[in-house]
């Protein structure tokens, strides 16, 4: 079911800096399965949600090197969590001029997850110069009507897929359809993706926190980018 886009959004603004609002050109928002439905068999004996998480940080690294400076998601544990956690390192690092955003779908969204999960989103939301609402109350299409809300506000989508069947793919039909610039990890034959990103970069895996990613990407990707280890890209909307 898709969410009627004529119909007003209800906002509340729990954190009232939507300057955001204003910088679509420099707006990224992020979609991306929670960890149930990502990979979890080890591939040439490393765990996939580190190389996940590691392919991520990069895409984030290449927006920020494109320009981008406002990142909006969408506080569902996984993908979300994990590219919100990576911005507020950077910002507690000293990169003053990122600004976090978050578009939860109602305000008792927090109530669905527990311990580090919970406490991680609480993280989150206290770091975030806005916190949106896109409905007062849980109801059937909310996830939807929050993934429209992020890709009305933003010019790129950085997304983790294996099933487009699933509210990521829907959040990427929905980029597609408005032409946002697109990075996409596609996950659907994620042995051969994680095996042809080892043999080019066997250190990768030896990487063990945000920190060290930053600077991997500073010594092996700056220059080169890394589109040959993504499967799905599109410059669409980039017009900087």
């Amino acid at each position: 079911m898709n969410p009627n886009l004529s119909e007003p959004f209800l906002l509340e603004e729990t954190h009232h800096n939507m300057q955001f609002l204003e910088h679509p050109q420099e707006t990224v928002c992020f979609s991306g399965h929670r960890t149930k439905s990502l990979p979890t068999e080890s591939i040439h004996g490393v765990h996939p949600f580190v190389l996940i998480q590691i392919l991520l940080f990069f895409l984030i690294e290449e927006a920020l090197d494109d320009g981008y400076r406002y990142f909006i998601n969408g506080g569902a544990e996984g993908v979300d969590l994990w590219a919100a956690t990576y911005i507020m390192h950077k910002m507690q690092a000293g990169r003053t001029d990122l600004h976090l955003i978050s578009a939860l779908p109602a305000p008792r969204h927090i109530q669905l997850y527990h311990g580090e999960t919970r406490f991680r989103l609480y993280r989150i939301l206290e770091q975030s110069e806005a916190v949106i609402y896109v409905s007062r109350q849980r109801k059937r299409n909310y996830n939807l009507i929050r993934n429209a809300y992020m890709t009305d506000h933003a010019t790129r989508l950085l997304a983790v897929v294996k099933n487009d069947k699933s509210g990521t793919g829907n959040t990427i039909r929905q980029a597609q359809e408005k032409q946002l610039a697109l990075r996409i990890l596609d996950l659907s034959e994620a042995e051969d993706l994680f095996g042809q990103v080892l043999e080019a970069y066997p250190d990768l895996a030896t990487l063990t926190n945000m920190a060290q990613c930053s600077r991997y990407y500073e010594t092996h990707f700056r220059t080169t980018g890394i589109s040959s280890c993504l499967l799905y890209t599109s410059d669409a909307a980039d017009d900087k």
